[in-house]
């Protein structure tokens, strides 16, 4: 690698973490933050109803919807001391296929019944830490099952093109935005309760892909297809 290749290299990484900064940002400051928000205002609710003799049933509703920020909350947390478990532990590389790894997750990530298609092509063997790997492409698989699972003939396809793995699925009905980065992808998949942990498992893919040396983006073409491209060097 010459040093015009170094450069791009070094410059690549310092783009990646930056978005990893970012999204860690987001995720602690505003998506921890609002589960917090929703339990305050539903206990004060509970203490106001409690003094007016306010029905059991409104009260069950308000317990409801306390639990499930709780448990939102809980799911932040468990992902961000994930995070800080693959960015301490030591990477262990070793020649790892991962057409074998995505049929393996696949297997895991798509319910029982399911009207997907999928496509695992062989593609070239990588250096890479088996567990994070797999990891990271559960990570992935099951987001663009969430975004692929309202299309009418939901697809998903695991290739190689010009060294840089690709996952493709179909995303008929997905509006990604028109920023192309990261950050952007998880306050869009954030956004809504249609995509559930997709926001950390975007940040997880991002972090062991980049504790490897590699890039993680994504392209899309409208109500087509979305795709993510990562190269593990």
């Amino acid at each position: 690698m010459n040093n015009a290749d170094d450069t791009t290299a070094l410059q690549t990484q310092i783009a990646l973490m930056e978005q990893l900064q970012e999204m860690l940002l987001y995720m602690i400051t505003h998506e921890l933050r609002t589960p917090v928000m929703t339990i305050m205002g539903f206990t004060d609710i509970l203490l106001s109803d409690s003094q007016n003799g306010t029905g059991l049933a409104q009260s069950q509703s308000h317990l409801e919807r306390i639990r499930s920020a709780a448990q939102r909350q809980n799911a932040i947390i468990q992902g961000l001391q994930q995070i800080a478990s693959l960015q301490r532990h030591p990477l262990d590389l070793t020649t790892t296929n991962l057409s074998e790894v995505v049929s393996a997750e696949l297997v895991k990530v798509l319910p029982q019944q399911h009207r997907f298609q999928t496509r695992v092509s062989q593609v070239s063997s990588a250096q890479a830490d088996a567990n994070m790997t797999s990891a990271a492409l559960h990570a992935l698989l099951s987001i663009l099952t969430m975004i692929s699972q309202r299309a009418s003939l939901p697809s998903i396809e695991f290739g190689e093109k010009d060294k840089t793995y690709y996952l493709r699925a179909s995303s008929e009905g997905f509006d990604s935005g028109a920023e192309h980065t990261l950050p952007m992808l998880l306050r869009r998949l954030q956004s809504g309760i249609d995509f559930p942990g997709a926001g950390m498992n975007l940040l997880i893919a991002a972090t062991i892909v980049h504790r490897h040396g590699g890039d993680l983006r994504f392209s899309t073409t409208i109500n087509q297809t979305f795709t993510f491209e990562f190269n593990l060097p």
